[in-house]
């Protein structure tokens, strides 16, 4: 569902969705995501939202996703990066955050995260 128009993500879109494991919705018009977004998708191992419109990580976007290795969230508006944002994904790998607004990195980011071994800022 990339390179389309995408500007809303409804509430339950992918609630049923629970064996997903893959998510591309990048280079779309998304300007929100919710922090319950993807709650009930736990098996996912890649989310990719690179190049929308997206100006605010919502707190506990990431708490049900243990098993997530790469999220992608380059090419946005994101200002700030919510505190504990990775504190219950350990198993994340990959982040890709650059080409943002971010001004300032909440105190202990990185240590929350201990599986992480790529970080793009």
């Amino acid at each position: 569902m990339y390179d389309n128009q995408i500007s809303t993500i409804p509430a339950n879109f992918l609630d049923k969705s629970t064996a997903l494991r893959y998510l591309e919705l990048y280079e779309n018009n998304i300007s929100t995501i919710r922090a319950d977004f993807l709650v009930n998708n736990t098996a996912l191992l890649l989310v990719d939202l690179d190049d929308n419109q997206i100006s605010t990580i919502p707190a506990g976007f990431l708490d049900k996703n243990t098993l997530l290795r790469k999220l992608h969230l380059d090419n946005n508006q994101i200002s700030t990066i919510p505190s504990g944002f990775l504190e219950k994904n350990t198993g994340l790998e990959k982040l890709f955050l650059a080409h943002n607004e971010i001004s300032t990195i909440p105190a202990g980011f990185i240590v929350d995260n201990i599986g992480l071994n790529e970080l793009h800022l």
